[in-house]
């Protein structure tokens, strides 16, 4: 997938900026805030997050990738039309979900899941990184950065 992204500032007071951010068609303003859903178990939808004036939505990708059906799904009809959401939406690695759930070892490649997140029609797509933990030594939190 090809993104197309640009950024205009509008407007700037001291070192902060107000700008817009066009990425793949969409536009939001920023800074923005980022509600964060889940991609099948929501009380409020992202349609009512669309209704009641975000921009753009996070939601993880790990969760959609380790579940058979829900991947098979959303790689069918994308991410935006599963979500009801046609503004930004960023996906998250599921780094965290996977250390933390799996027993302080990964079980997806950075590549694997950075392509999937890709192939669902995220606007933007976040790396694995392997969190460092506040036991880490010296060395061990430098392989982790």
């Amino acid at each position: 997938m090809k993104l197309k992204m640009g950024y205009e500032i509008i407007d700037v007071d001291a070192l902060g900026r107000i700008g817009k951010l066009t990425i793949n068609n969409k536009e939001i303003m920023t800074p923005n805030i980022f509600p964060v859903v889940h991609p099948s178990k929501n009380v409020i939808s992202a349609k009512e997050m669309k209704d009641f004036g975000a921009q753009a939505l996070f939601t993880n990708s790990y969760i959609i990738y380790q579940n058979k059906d829900l991947r098979e799904r959303i790689l069918s009809k994308q991410i935006h039309k599963h979500l009801g959401f046609d503004g930004v939406i960023a996906t998250d690695s599921g780094a965290f979900q996977q250390y933390i759930y799996n027993e302080d070892r990964l079980n997806i490649k950075a590549e694997d899941i950075e392509a999937f997140q890709e192939n669902i029609g995220a606007d933007f797509a976040v790396i694995l990184d392997v969190p460092v933990q506040p036991h880490d030594d010296y060395e061990t939190a430098k392989q982790r950065d």
